[in-house]
């Protein structure tokens, strides 16, 4: 819940954006949440981590979830949360 919180707290407060799409899905044990949104987005691989994204990667670390986070300059961000059920 914590991860998709500080998401969607990421999208309204750094992106810009003016739409988010979110889908839920669960196949079998394993739960998806994917965060799209049409905002600025930002380069991964050159921009440090904010507290942010440091805490939602720490918290999905600590439920042995997976955290996928894709973005590109002017072309939005999409966010995957994946987690398996115990």
């Amino acid at each position: 819940y914590r991860v998709f919180q500080e998401a969607l707290h990421n999208i309204e407060k750094h992106a810009n954006a003016y739409n988010v799409i979110i889908t839920v899905t669960k196949r079998e044990k394993r739960l998806t949440i994917v965060l799209e949104d049409d905002g600025k987005g930002f380069d991964v691989t050159q921009k440090s981590p904010g507290i942010g994204i440091l805490n939602m990667k720490e918290r999905m670390l600590l439920i042995k979830g997976n955290l996928i986070i894709d973005s590109a300059l002017g072309n939005g961000t999409t966010i995957i949360i994946e987690l398996d059920e115990k």
